[in-house]
């Protein structure tokens, strides 16, 4: 039988501390942030098809020091069970 799904997820993280790994190690704090995710998945018979949206705001936030995360971004995929 056919079935579907859709989905919204939100995280949430306050700010913290975290090391810059220069010399010598300073001890940098990381601001807070939050994102949501929305996407959906539909299945038929032994197919599925799937489509997200990451960080729908478009938050420019880091998770490790030094290393920002993608912007918008959307994803889909197909899939076929053998």
């Amino acid at each position: 039988s056919d079935s579907s799904e859709l989905f919204i997820k939100g995280r949430w993280f306050d700010s913290r501390k975290d090391n810059d790994f220069g010399f010598p190690q300073k001890t940098v704090k990381l601001n807070a942030f939050e994102t949501f995710d929305v996407g959906g998945v539909y299945r038929w018979q032994q197919q599925e098809v799937a489509l997200q949206v990451v960080n729908i705001f478009n938050r420019e936030y880091e998770e490790l020091y030094g290393y920002s995360v993608m912007p918008t971004s959307v994803f889909g995929s197909y899939g076929v069970k053998f």
